[in-house]
């Protein structure tokens, strides 16, 4: 789950690289969620610019024993 300014929506991480030793772990991967979901807003000082309603995240994750 993902919480931006109180709202609270399901989103998935899709997982590009795992890489796993005997001491530790590293995930690397991509979380893109619309920002629609979560009241961002984005005014724009340019009356014709769009801006795209998809946020993507680059996410790593690393754990060691």
């Amino acid at each position: 789950d993902l919480t931006i300014r109180g709202n609270t929506n399901p989103e998935t991480i899709m997982v590009e690289t795992l890489e796993v030793s005997d001491n530790d772990m590293t995930a690397k991967g991509k979380l893109v969620f619309d920002r629609q979901k979560y009241d961002v807003a984005w005014e724009h000082y340019m009356k014709d610019v769009t801006l795209s309603d998809d946020i993507e995240l680059d996410i790593t994750l690393q754990a060691s024993k």
